[in-house]
């Protein structure tokens, strides 16, 4: 397609839904081995009709989603959908601006069995991969994993945002095996509730540029904010940054239901970070952001104490 034509607007009106591929309310669809390039919208959407509906049993294999104006891609809602060996790169637009959004706002719609499988999100302006979750308890369970991912070159690799103002959507978002490296920020996790969806992530890598925290856990509308597991994470940073992962909420709010230990490789320092423990023990404070500390692990290799 020719994107830079729909950006001038001395050809056309401004518009952010010229996709190439859009399926809308479709069962068993094969997309495969095939590259999109240049739209004036997303390379491929995935949704249903109106505030109900969705796609479902699709498979999107080996596909490059390349230099789109608004997303690579789209889900607004669906289950079953399997994404492998694909390539989301260089949206740059209008927001969202990213690789890959996942952005179903009603409770008809729904994100169940969504997979990504060795897939690479780099290089655009906003996000990787960007879970704008407006689903709220009455909607189907999330279940979202994401396994032997590459997340480079972005503004944020990973940006989760869960908006429901009422009760929280159930369900789990999974990492597995991936890896996080040359973005602007590396992870942002925007008011998971600690009764909602899990965020865990399992093996994964994740590797700043920068002394700025590469992790960040923010609440603004939750009075418990958490859910949120780590299992053999190993998070690099330069030897200046002060904390691999950072916590902020509004006033009043809990920071509660946090587990798992992260391996911090502080410009080749090593030490071990117990989130759990951290939370028990640093007097953390609602209203404020406040970076972990760290357990130095000691000559016996067992974990000692101390602040970063």
């Amino acid at each position: 397609m020719n994107k830079a034509d729909y950006q001038d607007p001395s050809r056309y009106a401004p518009a952010e839904h010229r996709m190439v591929i859009a399926l809308r309310a479709v069962r068993d669809v094969r997309i495969v081995n095939l590259t999109l390039q240049s739209s004036g919208g997303d390379g491929i959407y995935v949704g249903g009709y109106g505030t109900n509906g969705y796609c479902e049993n699709v498979l999107i294999d080996r596909v490059v989603c390349d230099d789109h104006h608004r997303l690579g891609m789209a889900v607004i809602s669906a289950a079953n959908l399997t994404v492998r060996d694909s390539v989301f790169k260089n949206t740059r637009g209008t927001n969202p601006n990213s690789g890959v959004d996942m952005e179903p706002n009603y409770p008809g719609e729904r994100l169940s069995g969504i997979r990504f499988e060795n897939c690479v999100f780099e290089n655009n302006t906003l996000a990787g991969l960007y879970i704008s979750c407006g689903l709220n308890g009455e909607a189907e369970p999330v279940g979202i994993t994401a396994r032997h991912c590459v997340f480079r070159g972005n503004a944020n690799g990973l940006n989760i945002a869960f908006h429901s103002k009422t009760t929280p959507p159930r369900g789990s978002v999974e990492f597995l095996d991936c890896e996080f490296y040359g973005n602007g920020a590396g992870i942002s996790l925007n008011d998971p509730a600690a009764e909602g969806a899990s965020v865990a992530f399992i093996r994964c890598t994740l590797s700043a540029d920068t002394a700025s925290c590469p992790f960040a856990v923010m609440g603004a509308a939750r009075e418990r904010i958490g859910n949120l597991h780590v299992s053999d994470l190993v998070v690099r940073t330069p030897a200046g940054c002060r904390s691999p992962v950072s916590f902020g909420s509004a006033p009043g709010a809990a920071l509660t239901n946090i587990t798992g230990r992260l391996l911090w490789d502080r410009g080749g320092q090593t030490s071990v970070l117990d989130l759990a423990e951290l939370i028990r023990s640093s007097a953390w404070a609602p209203s404020q952001s406040r970076c972990a500390r760290s357990a130095t692990t000691s000559a016996s290799g067992s974990p000692s104490r101390r602040n970063s």
